[in-house]
């Protein structure tokens, strides 16, 4: 009798797990058709644009890899969070019950080579979106977005060949680790969230660069006005979706006719998407970079690197303004007394990021007691409480 009391609890045990699991089947019952890998804008230009990572793409395919097909790898067997993530099946208009599909779609590539005496900065700032599309309406649906950064130094006279830059590339992009650009894609997508129809929406909106701040980027950059604008606007949008989970539309700013192109890199197919309208808006605009000597030493010298920027948040129908103030942010920097260089650059990128961080973290946190040191203003407190309860859909 002991016997068949063991295998009856057996077999109910095993009975409980099959139904948690059914019942976990039904409850992310919708499916997440990948996409793999596209490259934003148009196809022709392509190789203009990203000069380094489609001339990778091209060397990966000679050997049938690809970065779509590292991404199937990937997410192969995990188990999506709210969805029943599906690779190696095409999508189709046809395919009503699953019209959600998911990309990493690169936005922006921008690859800085600079000498500095003895040696060479390398920076790389790849930027995309995890993006959810419906292909039958041709609309996006939400994107999380994704920021990869490298910062790498090489000694000697000889400046770094091309070899160097694309293995540079590649193994940020490829590595295991969560800075990753396919790490970072595998973790937004296995954790996404469907918005519900009565979820606000929020979206980047005007970016400027005042000359005070615009002068302190690397002459490659401020060349382009709207390589700028993009590296802040994704900064801000990266570090808000990253802390708050927020909904993010991609940004208009750069965008004449309110439509993301792309093309899917392993069927060729360049579609256009709708890009929606955020019922709230965030504008930026960076006044000021500034560098102070701080201390010096008979083996160090410390700068203070700082940033001064506005930030507003309106939602545009009623023209209602939530959040209207100046905030500052700054970092200190140690360099050993024979390191001295003017690269800047870095220390600059840095505490624009860190200040979109922890006004991030504030507005999830409600800890709003960096933002009156940041502001010098209890007043911004106040507001800044306004955009919590926007974020956590209590209105305001």
């Amino acid at each position: 009798m002991h016997i068949f009391r063991i295998i009856k609890k057996t077999f109910i045990g095993f009975l409980i797990i099959v139904c948690a699991k059914a019942i976990m089947a039904q409850n992310s019952g919708q499916e997440m058709l990948i996409a793999g890998f596209a490259y934003a804008g148009d196809h022709a230009n392509k190789e203009d644009r990203f000069h380094y990572t489609s001339y990778l793409e091209k060397e990966f395919k000679k050997s049938n890899i690809s970065i779509s097909t590292e991404i199937v790898k990937r997410l192969k067997n995990i188990e999506g969070k709210n969805f029943n993530i599906v690779t190696g099946r095409t999508f189709s208009t046809k395919n009503e019950d699953s019209p959600l599909n998911a990309v990493l779609v690169m936005t922006a590539e921008t690859v800085l080579v600079e000498n500095y005496g003895d040696y060479w900065k390398i920076f790389v700032n790849l930027r995309g979106d995890a993006l959810l599309f419906d292909y039958k309406g041709k609309k996006i649906i939400k994107t999380y977005p994704l920021n990869l950064a490298i910062f790498d130094a090489v000694e000697g006279q000889q400046q770094p060949s091309n070899l160097k830059i694309l293995n540079l590339i590649r193994e940020n992009i490829y590595t295991s680790k969560k800075e990753g650009l396919i790490s970072q894609f595998v973790d937004k997508i296995s954790n996404a969230i469907l918005d519900k129809k009565t979820d606000k929406i929020f979206q980047i909106g005007n970016i400027t660069i005042k000359p005070e701040a615009m002068d302190k980027f690397p002459a490659e950059i401020r060349s382009n006005d709207s390589a700028v604008k993009d590296i802040v606007a994704d900064a801000l949008a990266s570090e808000l979706s990253g802390q708050t989970s927020i909904s993010l539309m991609p940004a208009k700013f750069n965008s004449v006719v309110g439509v993301m192109t792309m093309q899917l890199e392993d069927t060729g197919e360049q579609i256009e998407l709708k890009i929606g309208d955020g019922d709230y808006i965030f504008n930026v605009e960076v006044n000021k970079l500034a560098k102070a000597k701080q201390q010096q030493t008979n083996s160090e010298v410390s700068y203070i690197y700082g940033v001064n920027a506005s930030i507003q948040v309106i939602e545009p129908f009623s023209k209602t303004v939530f959040l209207e103030s100046v905030f500052r942010n700054g970092a200190v920097s140690i360099s050993p007394i024979n390191k001295i260089t003017q690269d800047d650059y870095p220390a600059y990128y840095d505490v624009i990021n860190g200040l979109f961080k922890k006004f991030s973290i504030a507005l999830k946190s409600r800890d709003y007691k960096w933002v009156n040191v940041a502001t010098g203003s209890e007043k911004t407190s106040e507001q800044m409480k306004k955009v919590s309860n926007l974020l956590d859909g209590k209105g305001n």
